[in-house]
């Protein structure tokens, strides 16, 4: 499967999750959209590794992070300054992986952890919100760190979209052991939803290193791209005006 095959699926799979979103009826179709925001992640991260410029690439998720707030605020129907759209994300688990990937020695790749795992508690906290949060550093460190490898993918992905569940129970299995036993509260439906965004991890896994039928002349490659980067916001403004 090719990285264009890989990013129509996944944006097949975000249009039917925001479909599923704003129309209770269909909720089901939210399922299907679990498996977008992996697949996006992962091109993320293969994108980084196969970019010329690192900066030109956050330059252009940064832009693309200011024109989608305000859709995506009307869309989710919070204020603009209230939660980053999945590009902001996305530009902040570019930016840990740039680091982490920059800082060869040892005590500098260790400060950089720090660094992103200090921002995934922030994250996690709500003292910086964005759409998937935490999540989106982890998934991009687990797929900058793995690459393909399914032995070691499949747990760390796994780990990054239920860290902050597996830390629960962590705490709840810890206090009785320690003698101050404590109910263990079953998975919400929503935590339960979540499992099906593994799956995005199959076609991930077929990819194979090739970009696909993309136009071979530099200006159209060029708005094939951009075209690909619109559509999040622009979706977003039609659904919001038309069934939101």
């Amino acid at each position: 499967m090719s990285a264009l095959a890989l990013r129509i699926l996944a944006l097949v799979c975000m249009t039917l999750d925001h479909i599923g979103f704003c129309l209770p009826a269909l909720r089901p179709l939210r399922i299907v959209g679990r498996l977008a925001f992996p697949i996006y992640t992962f091109l993320l991260t293969n994108g980084y590794r196969h970019t010329h410029s690192p900066v030109a690439y956050a330059g252009r998720l940064g832009l693309f992070s200011l024109l989608s707030q305000v859709p995506y605020s009307l869309f989710v129907g919070k204020a603009w300054t209230e939660q980053g759209s999945v590009y902001v994300t996305l530009l902040c688990a570019l930016l840990v992986v740039w680091l982490v990937d920059r800082c060869k020695k040892p005590l500098a790749r260790a400060l950089s952890l720090a660094a992103a795992l200090g921002l995934c508690v922030l994250m996690d906290l709500g003292v910086v919100s964005t759409d998937y949060g935490a999540k989106g550093i982890l998934l991009a460190l687990a797929f900058w760190a793995f690459g393909r490898r399914p032995l070691l993918l499949i747990p760390a992905c796994f780990a990054a979209v239920f860290h902050v569940q597996l830390f629960q129970y962590g705490q709840q299995l810890l206090s009785q052991l320690t003698g101050r036993p404590q109910t263990f509260a079953l998975p919400s439906q929503w935590t339960q939803t979540q499992l099906w965004s593994l799956l995005a991890l199959v076609p991930i896994l077929a990819y194979n290193g090739k970009k696909g039928r993309t136009p071979r002349a530099r200006g159209k490659a060029k708005l094939l791209q951009y075209a690909f980067y619109l559509y999040y916001p622009a979706h977003m403004l039609l659904l919001h005006w038309t069934i939101g």
